[in-house]
């Protein structure tokens, strides 16, 4: 499907495995070829044992800029913070040399939607600073078929897949989105920054996410990247490696 690769795993190990490996193989080319690297990273459970293993990895870690995929709009430190769970679980052994921009500030985390909306042009301009096209982008991917926070039912989604839109971060309200879990305030990368990567991994390992993913591929073949917000990220083709379990 449009270049698309698709890795099969024999099991969550295995697709931790083909996960580290490639990371290791993409940062490693991209310090030797320009010296520094663009790392964006997804919160969530199931690449946790990714980013543990990789933490160990023999690379110039001060050379690695870290940043997210998305986040909660909390302060850092909060139970549900994606920068907090991006620490503990890869900026640790070799990797904590690594600096990790967050996408959060007091403005972002207030009630005042102008407030709200400065915040997240700050970050814009923090993600913009780092250099854009990002090297390289894990994903994840809910049940309800969300990736960053992209979720369906959001009235912002139609915004943040906008391929013409000028904003690399954007503020998301998920309010009614099952998926978003209990904090309904987000602030995510939009398709257009996260297609700029050079490389992108869609972890899903499980079989009930696996089903969710086909019918993602058949929305993507239909027109439809709305219903299933994962589809969007179908258009990068080549550039895409997804990881399965079988």
């Amino acid at each position: 499907m449009n270049g698309v690769k698709i890795a099969r795993a024999d099991s969550k190990e295995q697709a931790v495995e083909f996960a580290v490996d490639i990371l290791r193989a993409e940062l490693e080319l991209t310090l030797e070829k320009r010296g520094t690297a663009r790392l964006m990273l997804s919160g969530g459970g199931s690449p946790k044992p990714v980013y543990e293993a990789l933490s160990s990895a023999d690379l110039d870690w001060a050379q690695v800029v870290c940043g997210l995929v998305d986040e909660r709009r909390v302060p850092e430190g909060h139970g549900a913070s994606n920068a907090s769970f991006i620490r503990a679980a890869l900026l640790q052994n070799k990797a904590a040399l690594s600096p990790l921009v967050p996408m959060t500030n007091d403005d972002v985390n207030s009630d005042d939607p102008q407030r709200v909306a400065r915040g997240a042009q700050a970050i814009s301009a923090d993600y913009l600073s780092m250099g854009v096209p990002y090297d390289i982008c894990v994903m994840g991917m809910g049940s309800d078929g969300h990736t960053a926070s992209w979720f369906p039912g959001s009235p912002d989604l139609e915004d943040a897949l906008d391929m013409n839109t000028q904003k690399l971060c954007m503020e998301i309200d998920a309010r009614g989105c099952d998926g978003a879990g209990e904090i309904k305030e987000r602030i995510t990368l939009t398709r257009p920054a996260i297609l700029s990567a050079s490389t992108i991994i869609l972890f899903i390992p499980g079989e009930a996410k696996r089903e969710v993913f086909y019918r993602a591929m058949q929305n993507y073949e239909a027109g439809n990247m709305t219903d299933l917000p994962v589809a969007a990220l179908f258009d990068a083709g080549e550039k895409l490696t997804v990881i399965l379990t079988d």
